[in-house]
């Protein structure tokens, strides 16, 4: 690991537990921490951190990190009051959503304004969606209809609203979906989630979803450092082991627990695992990886190992696809069907021409490679999790 990645990630610690972060060795480069907090879109958060370094040892733009902070919070503290106000009407409707992901551990840092997210991501089961869509309607939110639920959208306000959490619990993923109204509670913020147990094994999912897709950054890990340490003692760990097994992210559950150990000093039972590397793969590329431009190609993530990359990324197969198209499961026949489904929605909804979706395969197969070559040395992906 590089002196910045390791920098990075005492900034990350000091900035989720409001502490005086360590002297900045000599010779950092504090333009890639510039660079790789931006596309893990941190800058604000490691700001309130670089904050309490004496000015001499500050970075040379930080005025920069300052704005950034200031910017931060002023966007996130909008998009959390539009968040309060249509929560109080589906409340007043008797349609509370249960509230997953950052809205919900966004309370846990010290000043919440500083964990960026993009959207609010919610489940409420699938016979409230008709009030749920008439709801965010009247308030002037356009609303896509997706396999698994809505996507509401106003101006920079965006709410992914599900029936199903199958993307992360895709085996018997009909029982967990009957379980989640029964597993829930209410935050000290009054926010309705889920119990700690289960809120720890959506979080660990999530999570080892996108590593296994694209790749994911280190703020899902410091959601889940601040988690774990907030909730330790009301969380059933074995449960939680035995859901990431089931789901064929046990390897997954392993290092994040053994990262929030090592280097973010969360005391947990397990055993030993390569965290330094897996920390790696963490700082690799952005907030969701090593992204590319080309959302079919993102799609074309390993999945299975005889199966090349032209044709995962135009021709997958029903496995790669049942998670979306959800009537593959039942009517397998209708895959020529699901490919052309797949490629009007990434015409229409990321306003991709047909021309952008053949452009660049030398890049993209290399993309997919070192996709694969991170997978197989951290040996995350498992041929059942398919």
């Amino acid at each position: 690991m590089t002196t910045e990645q390791k920098y990075f990630i005492s900034l990350s610690r000091a900035a989720i537990f409001d502490e005086t972060p360590p002297a900045p060795p000599e010779g950092l480069n504090w333009q890639w921490l510039w660079d790789k907090s931006k596309e893990q879109n941190l800058t604000g958060l490691l700001a309130s951190a670089i904050e309490k370094l004496p000015d001499e040892r500050r970075p040379e733009n930080y005025e920069q990190w300052y704005m950034s902070m200031l910017q931060t919070a002023m966007l996130m503290g909008d998009r959390f009051d539009e968040f309060e106000r249509m929560m109080g009407i589906l409340r007043q409707n008797g349609l509370e959503t249960i509230c997953l992901k950052g809205i919900v551990v966004k309370d846990l840092y010290k000043t919440p304004e500083l964990r960026t997210m993009g959207d609010f991501d919610a489940f409420a089961e699938k016979e409230k969606f008709p009030k749920v869509k008439e709801i965010f309607t009247s308030e002037g939110y356009d609303i896509s209809v997706e396999s698994m639920g809505i996507n509401a959208t106003k101006g920079r306000h965006f709410w992914e609203i599900f029936f199903t959490l199958e993307e992360e619990f895709r085996v018997n993923c009909l029982e967990w979906d009957k379980r989640f109204p029964n597993n829930t509670m209410r935050t000290e913020s009054g926010i309705l989630t889920l119990n700690p147990t289960y809120m720890l094994a959506h979080l660990i999912l999530h999570f080892g979803k996108h590593m296994v897709r694209e790749g994911a950054g280190i703020r899902s890990l410091l959601d889940i450092a601040l988690y774990i340490k907030k909730y330790k003692d009301e969380i059933d760990f074995d449960f939680v082991r035995r859901a990431c097994t089931e789901q064929h992210f046990e390897n997954a559950y392993v290092y994040i627990l053994n990262a929030v150990k090592q280097y973010f000093d969360v005391e947990t039972d397990i055993e030993p695992a390569d965290a330094e590397h897996f920390m790696e793969y963490t700082l690799n590329g952005g907030v969701f990886g090593a992204m590319n431009d080309n959302v079919m190609i993102r799609q074309a993530a390993k999945h299975e190992d005889k199966v090349g990359f032209v044709r995962r990324m135009f021709f997958p197969t029903v496995k790669m696809l049942d998670y979306r198209y959800t009537y593959l499961k039942k009517y397998p026949f209708l895959l020529p069907v699901a490919w052309v489904h797949r490629a009007f929605y990434t015409k229409s909804h990321y306003g991709y021409s047909f021309k952008q979706m053949f452009k660049g395969i030398k890049g993209s197969a290399e993309f997919a490679g070192e996709r694969d070559k991170w997978l197989d040395e951290l040996n995350l992906y498992d041929k059942e999790a398919k």
